[in-house]
Protein backbone atom coordinates (compact mmCIF):
# COMPACT_ATOMS: atom_id res chain seq x y z
CA UNK A 1 0.00 0.00 0.00
CA UNK A 2 1.49 3.38 -0.95
CA UNK A 3 2.22 5.86 1.79
CA UNK A 4 0.19 9.04 1.45
CA UNK A 5 1.23 12.49 2.54
CA UNK A 6 -0.78 14.26 5.21
CA UNK A 7 -2.23 16.55 2.54
CA UNK A 8 -3.29 13.57 0.41
CA UNK A 9 -5.01 11.97 3.38
CA UNK A 10 -6.90 15.17 4.20
CA UNK A 11 -7.96 15.63 0.58
CA UNK A 12 -9.09 12.00 0.36
CA UNK A 13 -11.22 12.38 3.50
CA UNK A 14 -12.94 15.46 2.07
CA UNK A 15 -13.80 13.53 -1.09
CA UNK A 16 -15.86 11.05 0.94
CA UNK A 17 -19.63 11.39 1.30
CA UNK A 18 -20.59 13.29 4.45
CA UNK A 19 -21.54 10.22 6.53
CA UNK A 20 -18.33 8.38 5.64
CA UNK A 21 -16.28 11.52 6.30
CA UNK A 22 -17.83 11.85 9.77
CA UNK A 23 -17.11 8.18 10.48
CA UNK A 24 -13.48 8.56 9.34
CA UNK A 25 -12.97 11.58 11.57
CA UNK A 26 -14.54 9.78 14.54
CA UNK A 27 -12.31 6.74 14.02
CA UNK A 28 -9.17 8.88 13.76
CA UNK A 29 -10.10 10.81 16.90
CA UNK A 30 -10.92 7.60 18.79
CA UNK A 31 -7.49 6.17 18.02
CA UNK A 32 -5.71 9.40 18.88
CA UNK A 33 -7.65 10.02 22.11
CA UNK A 34 -9.03 6.68 23.32
CA UNK A 35 -11.65 6.76 26.03
CA UNK A 36 -11.09 4.55 29.00
CA UNK A 37 -14.63 3.79 30.05
CA UNK A 38 -15.76 1.30 32.62
CA UNK A 39 -18.25 -1.36 31.54
CA UNK A 40 -20.91 0.46 33.57
CA UNK A 41 -20.23 3.70 31.65
CA UNK A 42 -20.39 1.82 28.33
CA UNK A 43 -23.72 0.28 29.39
CA UNK A 44 -25.15 3.71 30.24
CA UNK A 45 -24.07 5.11 26.87
CA UNK A 46 -25.55 2.12 25.01
CA UNK A 47 -28.83 2.49 26.92
CA UNK A 48 -29.01 6.19 26.02
CA UNK A 49 -28.34 5.44 22.35
CA UNK A 50 -31.05 2.77 22.35
CA UNK A 51 -33.50 5.18 24.01
CA UNK A 52 -32.74 7.78 21.35
CA UNK A 53 -33.19 5.21 18.58
CA UNK A 54 -36.63 4.32 20.00
CA UNK A 55 -37.69 7.99 20.31
CA UNK A 56 -35.45 10.37 18.32
CA UNK A 57 -37.76 13.29 19.13
CA UNK A 58 -37.53 12.70 22.87
CA UNK A 59 -35.40 14.85 25.11
CA UNK A 60 -34.86 18.58 24.89
CA UNK A 61 -33.02 20.92 22.57
CA UNK A 62 -29.58 22.25 23.45
CA UNK A 63 -31.10 25.70 24.14
CA UNK A 64 -33.66 24.17 26.52
CA UNK A 65 -30.94 22.21 28.32
CA UNK A 66 -28.76 25.31 28.72
CA UNK A 67 -31.73 27.21 30.16
CA UNK A 68 -32.46 24.39 32.61
CA UNK A 69 -28.83 24.24 33.73
CA UNK A 70 -28.62 28.02 34.13
CA UNK A 71 -31.77 27.85 36.23
CA UNK A 72 -30.21 25.23 38.49
CA UNK A 73 -27.04 27.28 38.92
CA UNK A 74 -28.86 30.48 39.82
CA UNK A 75 -30.78 28.83 42.66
Amino acid sequence: MPILTKEQVVEAVFELPEAERAEAVERIYARAYPLHLTQEQKNIIEAEIEAHDRDPQGGVSWDELKAQLKGQISR
